[in-house]
């Protein structure tokens, strides 16, 4: 995807600095109008944050605080997060422009459904209703981390809360029989968990091996699926992804 730069304007922008800054990343927040933010970054999203069910209840609620009480919505709910190359604020024209330049890095990681819901109801609005229409909604950036294992870390701890089922593990059923029969006898295969939930059990010491790191492994030595030019990205990039595209190879008879 080719490098963009999303740009809008922001009631307020303050950069949170650390020692650590150098080494890992930078850290910013910032408070936007949602008419001002709402499609974005549909083009720069994770893969599991796209095409959400909003009709939970969570989802019903977000909605109905920007319909009954949109001076409250920052306070109750927790806002985006953005992966991003750079960010820079003009203090003239109080707005920020966010640089993308890698999609199988940068992007939304967290808020999907909150950032679904909001531009679904700006385009719900007539032209007048959006210009005088507020509701602020927090986002943090981070800037500059391009480290892949450690935006995988990023993207699966910012994850852990999100009200998102995994389907595509949940459609593995029956795919999965090749890996556990070839790891049937290690030390660590009582340690495996092949679906959500199953890491945790009431009577049994917790498991530690989430069966998608090992599908993540496997691409990698998929020589047939990739070229020289075409590299294994979504091997760290995504869960979900690699996931998505294991059950692609099950179905086209690559998986031996």
């Amino acid at each position: 995807m080719q490098s963009t730069t999303i740009r809008f304007p922001v009631v307020n922008f303050k950069r949170l600095q650390t020692d650590s800054d150098d080494e890992h990343g930078r850290i910013y927040l910032m408070i936007a109008n949602i008419t001002d933010i709402a499609h974005k970054f549909d083009e720069w999203r994770e893969a599991s944050l796209r095409d959400l069910d909003v009709t939970s209840a969570p989802a019903s609620a977000i909605r109905q605080t920007l319909i009954d009480e949109p001076a409250e919505f920052r306070y109750r709910n927790r806002g985006l997060t953005l992966l991003a190359q750079g960010v820079t604020y003009d203090n003239v024209k109080k707005a920020v422009a966010i640089d993308f330049s890698n999609s199988s890095i940068h992007g939304l990681i967290d808020g999907g459904h909150t950032y679904q819901i909001l531009s679904s109801y700006v385009d719900e609005l007539s032209d007048d209703n959006q210009k005088s229409y507020v509701a602020y909604v927090c986002l943090e950036v981070l800037e500059g981390i391009n480290e892949p294992d450690f935006v995988r870390k990023i993207v699966d701890a910012r994850n852990t809360a999100l009200p998102v089922t995994d389907q595509s593990l949940d459609g593995l059923t029956g795919r999965l029989d090749i890996i556990e029969n070839v790891l049937s006898g290690q030390l660590y295969e009582d340690n495996i968990y092949y679906q959500q939930g199953d890491e945790q059990s009431w009577n049994a010491e917790p498991k530690n091996i989430d069966i998608r790191d090992i599908i993540s492994y496997l691409i990698c030595f998929d020589a047939a699926g990739f070229t020289n030019d075409a590299h294994p990205i979504i091997a760290y990039s995504s869960k979900q992804k690699a996931v998505e595209y294991y059950a692609k190879r099950y179905e086209e008879d690559a998986i031996q």
